[in-house]
This record gives C-alpha cells, structure tokens and sequence, in this order.
C-alpha cells in the first residue's frame, strides 16, 4: 500500500474509533444496525441528546448514513455501513480528513492522488470493498472493527 494512502487511512481509522466511543460508549447514543437505521433513528437520538444536554464544545451534525463530529480534540466525518459497520470509509472521507489534518481553507481537494492509491490498493486486494454501499465504501482489513467490540457492548 502507498506510505502516504497508509498514514492517511491509519489516521481517519483512529479518529473514526475515537467517535465511535465518544458517541456510543460516552453519549449512550444507540448503535446503528444499518446505514439506514442510523438515517431513520440516529438522527432523532442526536436531536433528542440535544434537548437534554448542554454540548461542552463538541457539535454533532448528523446527514444520511453519517455524522460530523466535532469535537475539541478531533474532528471527523464519516458513514456507518450499510450493513451497520463502523470501520469504512469512502475516498471523499479521506480526502476531508486530510483536509481537516492539515488546517487547510476550502475547497477540499484535489484529491486525484487519494482515488488513485486506493485503486492500487483495491487491485492487490489490499481494500475491501464493502458490498451493497450506493457509494464505493472501502474497509482497511488491517483495521477492521466490529461493533461487538466496543467497550460498552454486551
């Protein structure tokens, strides 16, 4: 895999699990079983959080299958599977989260170079790609999570 495909993967998986905890074991907000779950009832657990608390610097901002967090310590954008997996992402996610890691200003991009590591990587098997995504989301084998993994399941 391209050293810098690497790193840029290695980063948005840490900050991904970084969210995951905070939203699911630290908010108690409920684990999605599907893109479409989190779409549905994701977005009115946010809403409902909203009401009863005070956010202490962090902002939650719910769209589709996704969420972006930002929080005082990290930011990050990203979707839940469609099969409710908690460790894909898409070539837009990783070019945001480089984005996001270098300060830059808008527009995010180019991002040529990122679609092209992750289409070597994806013809030396060294991706996965996550099947029946609308969009092509991809997991990193290397790095992979499963939801019954979480400090606070079971």
């Amino acid at each position: 895999m391209n050293a810098d495909l690497r790193r840029l993967i290695d980063a948005f998986r840490t900050t991904q699990d970084t969210a995951i905890d905070f939203l699911h074991c630290q908010l108690g907000i409920p684990l999605p079983t599907s893109g479409l779950d989190w779409a549905l009832n994701g977005h009115l657990a946010i809403r409902d959080l909203t009401r009863a608390t005070h956010y202490a610097g962090f902002q939650l901002q719910p769209h589709g299958y996704g969420i972006d967090v930002i929080h005082p310590e990290f930011r990050i954008d990203f979707d839940y599977g469609p099969a409710g997996q908690i460790d894909c992402f898409d070539i837009w996610r990783l070019a945001l989260h480089r984005h996001h890691l270098l300060n830059d200003t808008p527009p995010v991009g180019p991002y040529d170079d990122i679609d092209a590591w992750v289409d070597d990587s994806l013809s030396c098997g060294e991706l996965i790609v996550v099947a029946d995504t609308y969009d092509a989301f991809y997991q990193d084998p290397t790095r992979l999570r499963c939801p019954a993994d979480l400090p606070c399941s079971g």
